[in-house]
């Protein structure tokens, strides 16, 4: 059973101690600010099949909650009930109506079955089930797909327009409990940098850090995200740990970079000296919406005595606040009671640059990036396979689905998970429903799905900027594959180039080069030529067509060994659904 408080009114100081509470002991909370008017517990049947809601609402009026699958009442899937002076209680099925204008509209087919409604001097409370998949186009097919929670109440019984008493935060209503840790028992290491922040929409920063000497071997148990200034969480994206390997006191100067504030990861890294070119293993990971991470029983990371790491925070200041310090990093977890198992991370990302890009007014344009049975060989591989546990899926705004698929021999298998509707603001580490085997041979493919309409007639292009896009995953597995990453892919650019008419660019591994040929484009920026470009319809099938199933190149990291190969021509895997034909609930698909 789960407690979501949903809320908005605290001092950002408040806040944040209550932040830090919530993510260290519930598994499915976010980081949206918290308060009491609002609470939903919810509990899944044995077999999983059905799901039980409380609603707590500090009111005296109606209450509603719903589900959608962008926040808004568009098409949602919604109840509302209460408890009358009389102490008779009235409850209902509703949708959302088709577009912006009107009300919720009653549903034909009742599936909600209210078991309880109370109410005191200031509370309602109301019990009731559904199906997890009630088969009704009118209600919201409940999957492991992450969904809005939408949720409204009224002062008085008389059910009309909520006002400001509303809001709306992501949910995985599926995903497993985190395993139950007593963190209390645990050593704790902090990862810290202290950052003034530059004057500028997108910062990327770096530091380098060095754990203490242990006197005995170490793992990582769990690990958290720590805002230690009062905005830190205002401004801070995403950051990332990274392992360093052939470091040492004197190699590269190391011991200077530690306790050093830092440097820009893209401007000064090499040209101060920084060592941040040789940390190249991502060991812990954190974005918008994340939360405690903990791995399963029996499972730890390397906590090596004397490992230096690099901390990577990337701040999104779109105002341009110069100055202001942000104190932000992780929390670790460690013991010296070591686990029968070490886990590790594989990555699967599409590049940050140019060859990753995006039409302009695209509705569902889909991106992959491959990890090719190449890299996944007999000899990264052993040949009872590794199990994946738990997947991290980041992009940026213009996402609005991500999955991971599974390829072997001739055949797709099940996601290893799967997001219908990608929230930027709630990127967080999820549990997959049961492990999953990758044996030598198979192939993971990350998926992404992007619409770039709200850019006004403008390409997306890969980068850093959260206006710029990513399509990246991280699986986190057992047992460690020693120094092996996993696999950074993209497109054919030849066959991007051959589309747009480009013939030459100034830097072909560059954020947004230059076209140096032919004469008519040269002198302009990629993203400028794909703006301007005439996307006919058949431009736009042959550009899907080679971005998504054309020739790709993914290097394996970190021999960065490039192999050539394509999206596997087999038949794609289709969830089952239990519903008879024509009676399906409203679902997503990314195709």
């Amino acid at each position: 059973m789960v407690t979501l408080w949903i809320s908005w009114g605290f001092s950002m100081v408040t806040k944040m101690k209550l932040l830090l509470l919530f993510v260290a002991t519930v598994h499915c909370g976010t980081l949206l600010p918290l308060d009491t008017k609002y609470s939903v517990t919810y509990s899944l049947n044995a077999n999983r099949t059905e799901i039980e809601f409380s609603v707590e609402v500090e009111t005296r009026g109606w209450v509603g909650l719903g589900f959608s699958s962008n926040g808004g009442m568009v098409r949602s899937d919604i109840v509302i009930g209460g408890v009358r002076g009389s102490g008779e209680v009235y409850f209902d099925d509703y949708h959302g109506p088709a577009d912006m204008n009107g009300a919720p509209i009653l549903d034909s087919k009742k599936d909600y079955k209210l078991i309880s409604g109370t109410e005191n001097a200031t509370h309602t409370v109301l019990v009731f089930s559904r199906l997890i998949d009630t088969c009704d186009p009118d209600d919201m097919q409940i999957t492991d797909a992450g969904l809005r929670l939408i949720w409204a109440y009224g002062e008085t019984d008389e059910i009309g327009y909520h006002g400001d008493r509303k809001s709306v935060k992501s949910v995985y209503l599926l995903d497993p409990d985190v395993p139950s840790v007593d963190l209390s028992g645990l050593e704790t290491h902090d990862i810290v940098s202290t950052i003034r922040m530059p004057s500028r929409k997108t910062t990327y920063w770096c530091s380098l850090h060095r754990l203490p000497k242990f006197e005995e071997q170490r793992q990582m148990i769990a690990y958290e995200p720590i805002f230690l200034s009062p905005t830190a969480l205002n401004y801070t994206h995403h950051m990332n740990i990274l392992k360093c390997f052939n470091l040492s006191d004197n190699y590269y100067n190391s011991s200077h970079w530690v306790g050093h504030e830092g440097v820009d990861c893209n401007e000064n890294e090499a040209e101060n000296g920084f060592p941040g070119a040789t940390c190249v293993f991502l060991e812990y990971g954190w974005a918008l919406g994340g939360e405690l991470a903990v791995n399963p029983p029996d499972v730890g990371f390397p906590f090596k005595s004397e490992q230096f790491y690099k901390l990577e925070v990337h701040l999104n200041n779109p105002n341009n606040v110069e100055g202001e310090e942000v104190q932000v990093g992780f929390r670790i977890y460690h013991t010296h009671e070591i686990q029968k198992i070490t886990g590790s991370l594989l990555m699967v990302s599409a590049p940050t640059n140019f060859q990753l890009m995006v039409p302009p007014n695209s509705m569902e344009f889909t991106t992959v990036a491959h990890c090719m049975p190449q890299c996944l060989n007999k000899h990264v591989i052993p040949p009872e396979g590794v199990t994946a546990y738990n997947a991290f899926l980041h992009a940026h705004t213009s996402a609005r689905k991500m999955r991971i698929r599974h390829f072997r021999g001739n055949s797709e298998l099940p996601w290893i998970i799967n997001d219908e509707n990608y929230d930027f603001n709630y990127q967080t580490n999820r549990r997959l429903p049961k492990p999953v085997t990758i044996l030598p041979g198979d192939q993971i493919t990350a998926e992404c799905v992007y619409d770039t309409n709200w850019k006004g007639g403008k390409s997306v292009i890969g980068g850093q900027s959260t206006d710029d896009e990513m399509c990246m995953v991280f699986i986190a597995y057992y047992p460690e594959i020693p120094n092996f990453v996993g696999c950074y892919d993209w497109m054919n650019k030849f066959n991007m180039y051959k589309i747009l008419g480009v013939e030459t660019v100034d830097n072909p591994t560059g954020k947004d080069p230059v076209v140096t040929s032919p004469a008519w484009l040269q002198g302009m920026n990629f993203s400028t030529v794909v703006s301007n470009f005439n996307w006919t319809e058949e431009a736009r099938r042959e550009y899907q067509w080679q971005q998504q199933f054309g020739e790709h190149v993914t290097a394996c990291l970190p021999q960065i060994n490039a192999v050539t190969g394509y999206y596997p021509m087999v038949e794609r895997y289709v969830e089952e659904r239990g519903c008879p034909k024509g009676g399906m609930g409203i679902v997503g698909g990314v195709g």
